[in-house]
């Protein structure tokens, strides 16, 4: 039931996710710049590069670019805490990269990971 009535507020989850992984990369912008790097023929690398007019990709554009691509639901037996995983990716077609968002059944935020 926790899980029903957390995933009815899914812009919320979204909102608070993206909040995380902004600050995230505000810390280290390696993430940003392996993919500028890495996915330079991307279009989502190509129109973020375009964007920032010869300067680096922006964290805030960059987390905006991002988007979700899986969550996933977990409760473990004999833990009073139910977690709920979002995953982002920035291109999934060409990076098998991505943050995983890890949260409280309540929607707060208890990681940024990042995944492969």
């Amino acid at each position: 039931m926790r899980f029903a009535t957390r995933l009815a507020h899914l812009p919320a989850l979204d909102t608070a996710a993206r909040a995380a992984i902004r600050e995230y990369l505000r810390q280290d912008r390696y993430f940003i710049d392996h993919h500028a790097d890495e996915l330079d023929d991307a279009e989502v690398i190509k129109r973020l590069t375009r964007d920032a007019n010869g300067e680096a990709i922006s964290v805030d554009a960059f987390t905006a670019a991002m988007h979700p691509v899986q969550i996933g639901l977990w409760h473990l037996t004999g833990e009073a805490e139910a977690r709920i995983v979002m995953d982002y990716t920035i291109d999934a077609e060409t990076s098998d990269e991505l943050l995983a968002v890890k949260m409280a059944d309540d929607g707060t935020v208890a990681s940024v990971d990042w995944e492969s």
